[in-house]
C-alpha cells in the first residue's frame, strides 16, 4: 500500500508540472552542490526541511527520488487512451544524485557503501561522514538488521555533516531515500522565546485579507491518550510528546486556529516559514525548538518549543478545500491530544465534537 502510495504521488507531481532542469551554482563541496541541486530540482511533493535548537543546533534534509528501469518514457491509460509519460527529467535527477554521492564518497573522511542486485531485487546503501565533530569521533555502522527487500540499517555515523541514501529497486522502479544532516556546536541551550511567533501571528490579519480567528479547547482523559499512544488505531486523535511515569498530562489545551482562505493559501504558508526561519533558524538557532517543513505537501509546518515551564505547539497546512489552517497552543504543560482533524474542530469535550462553522464531516 505505502508502495502505491509512493508512485501515485509521483505521477500526480509529474502530471501536474514538468520543469526543465536547473544548474545550482558549484561550491566545490559535492554534497552541498548535492542538496542545492535537489532544491532547484524537486523530484517528489515530499521533501522534509527539520531544523532543532540546542546547544547541539541540527539541520536534517530529506529527499525522495524514483526512476524507471529502462526506457523512460512509460505509459497510463486514460479514458481507454494510452498517454505518454515522460520521465527523462526523473532519470537525470537520479543519475545527477548518484554521481554526486560516489564523488563524496572519493573525498569524504569515511564512507560506507553496500550494494546487492540478486535475483532482480537492487538494494543500495550508502553512509558519508564529511566531517567530524569536536568531542566525538566517526562510527562506523553495525548492519545486523535486515530490510524484508535486504537492505542493512544501522547506527548513523556521528559527525559534523553526515549523508545517507537508501534505495530498492524491483522489474519496473528505483525509489531511494536521502537524507543529509548538520550538526554544530554552539552557545549553551536557552529556553524557547515565543514572542516573535505571537507578534506574527497577531499581524497575520493585517497582511491578508479574511483572515478568521477561533479559539480551540480539546479536552480528552489520560486513558484516551495512552490508548493512543500505545496503539496505531486510533487515528481520530495525535498523541504529542512521550508520556513517562513522572510526565505531567494536560487533559485540556487551549489556543487560537487561523483560517486563511484558499487565494491567499500559497502566501500565507511561504510567509510563515520565512518567519520561523528567519526568528529562530537563522537568530535563535540554540534556544530548544524542532520545526518541520514540507512544501510540497500543502505548506506542512510543525513547531514544537520548549521553555523553563511551557510548551509551545504550532501546526499549520492547506486542506484539501484549499484553505490554509494555523493551530497555536501555548502554555501547555507535559504531554497531550489533539484531534487528527485540527483544522477543522474547534473544540473537544465528553466525546463532542463541536466543528468550524460551514465544515460538515464526512
Amino acid at each position: 500500500m505505502k508502495r502505491s502510495i509512493f508512485f501515485l504521488s509521483l505521477l500526480c507531481s509529474m502530471m501536474v508540472a514538468c520543469t526543465s532542469k536547473k544548474e545550482a551554482k558549484s561550491t566545490g563541496d559535492p554534497i552541498e552542490d548535492l542538496v542545492a541541486y535537489l532544491d532547484e530540482n524537486p523530484s517528489l511533493d515530499s521533501d522534509t526541511k527539520t531544523y532543532q535548537g540546542g546547544q547541539v543546533f541540527t539541520t536534517i534534509f530529506e529527499y525522495n527520488l524514483a526512476k524507471p528501469k529502462g526506457d523512460p518514457v512509460k505509459y497510463i491509460e486514460e479514458d481507454g487512451k494510452k498517454i505518454p509519460w515522460d520521465l527523462t527529467r526523473e532519470v537525470e535527477i537520479w543519475d545527477h544524485t548518484m554521481n554526486a554521492i560516489q564523488e563524496a564518497c572519493s573525498v569524504a573522511r569515511q564512507c560506507y557503501h553496500k550494494e546487492s542486485h540478486a535475483r532482480n531485487r537492487d538494494t543500495i546503501y550508502y553512509a558519508i561522514a564529511m566531517e567530524a565533530m569536536e568531542g566525538e569521533r566517526i562510527q562506523g555502522i553495525d548492519f545486523t538488521a535486515t530490510y524484508p527487500n535486504g537492505v542493512f540499517h544501522g547506527e548513523r555515523f556521528k559527525a559534523g555533516r553526515a549523508l545517507t541514501f537508501q534505495a530498492f529497486g524491483d522489474d519496473e522502479w528505483y525509489s531511494g531515500d536521502l537524507e543529509y544532516i548538520t550538526r554544530s556546536e554552539g552557545k549553551p541551550e536557552q529556553p524557547f522565546d515565543v514572542q516573535h511567533l505571537v507578534h506574527n501571528l497577531d499581524f497575520l490579519n493585517q497582511f491578508v485579507d479574511s483572515v478568521k480567528i477561533y479559539d480551540v479547547s480539546y479536552e480528552y482523559s489520560k486513558e484516551e491518550y495512552q490508548e493512543a499512544y500505545d496503539s496505531s488505531m486510533n487515528t481520530s486523535v495525535i498523541p504529542m510528546y512521550y508520556f513517562l511515569g513522572d510526565t505531567i498530562f494536560q487533559p485540556r489545551v487551549t489556543g487560537k486556529l487561523y483560517v486563511v482562505p484558499k487565494e491567499n493559501a500559497k502566501k500565507v504558508g511561504k510567509w510563515l516559514q520565512e518567519h520561523i526561519i528567519v526568528d529562530y533558524v537563522k537568530a535563535q538557532p540554540h534556544t530548544k525548538f524542532s520545526v518541520m517543513f514540507q512544501e510540497g505537501k500543502g505548506w506542512n509546518t510543525i513547531l514544537n518549543g520548549k521553555g523553563p515551564e511551557y510548551n509551545t505547539h504550532l501546526r499549520a497546512i492547506q486542506d484539501r478545500d484549499g484553505r490554509y489552517n494555523i493551530l497555536f497552543l501555548e502554555k501547555i504543560q507535559g504531554c497531550y491530544l489533539i484531534p487528527d482533524n485540527w483544522a477543522h474542530i474547534l473544540s473537544v469535550k465528553d466525546h463532542k465534537i463541536e466543528y468550524v462553522p460551514g465544515y460538515e464531516p464526512k
